[in-house]
């Protein structure tokens, strides 16, 4: 298969899944940017749940994310919570109505059927090459990694459970299944 095939397939897939995205925040009167913020504040830690975070995940302009966040904030579905060591640092907190809009707007369900024809070795095996790819981009083009404490590099065990060796903070539970910004490749 030459490259040419492999960026029509992938421009393909990311054309049909934004057009999906729209779709879907639209029929919640949201813009696709403000949806896919709401799923990442879902999806990351207590590390990764500020403005600038949010920003870098989304790969779009300050300006951007602060006016898609206030817009969240006026609808009710995020609420922003001032640091209690950094005053100067806020964290985005999903409210039951982001949560539940999350819920109703999850497409895995999509992404389930049209894997549906694959075998787990299958499915394995293209979820080691995409994470490879993405990988291999995100150096390319000097992009934050954003993945799970729980394959992270800097993952450390320690007498209470674990810690992030970057932090040297503790690590919950679901830290380790969440997304981080600081997030390392082994």
């Amino acid at each position: 298969m030459s490259h040419e095939n492999i960026l029509e397939l992938f421009e393909r897939l990311t054309l049909l899944e934004k057009a999906n995205e729209r779709a879907i925040a639209q029929a919640h009167s949201l813009q696709a940017v403000q949806l896919v913020a709401l799923h990442y504040l879902a999806r990351c830690n207590r590390f990764s749940d500020t403005p600038a975070a949010v920003t870098e995940y989304l790969s779009a302009t300050k300006g951007t994310v602060s006016q898609s966040l206030i817009q969240l904030e006026k609808k009710g579905m995020v609420t922003k919570v001032q640091d209690p060591e950094d005053k100067r640092v806020s964290h985005l907190k999903l409210t039951s109505l982001g949560r539940s809009l999350v819920k109703q707007t999850n497409q895995l369900a999509l992404l389930d059927q049209a894997l549906g024809g694959l075998d787990c070795e299958e499915k394995a095996a293209l979820e080691s090459l995409l994470r490879k790819t993405l990988i291999e981009l995100q150096n390319t083009h000097k992009h934050a990694m954003f993945g799970p404490c729980s394959q992270c590099k800097h993952l450390q065990k320690s007498k209470g459970g674990h810690l992030c060796g970057l932090t040297k903070e503790p690590l919950y539970e679901s830290d380790l299944v969440q997304i981080c910004r600081e997030y390392t490749h082994p």
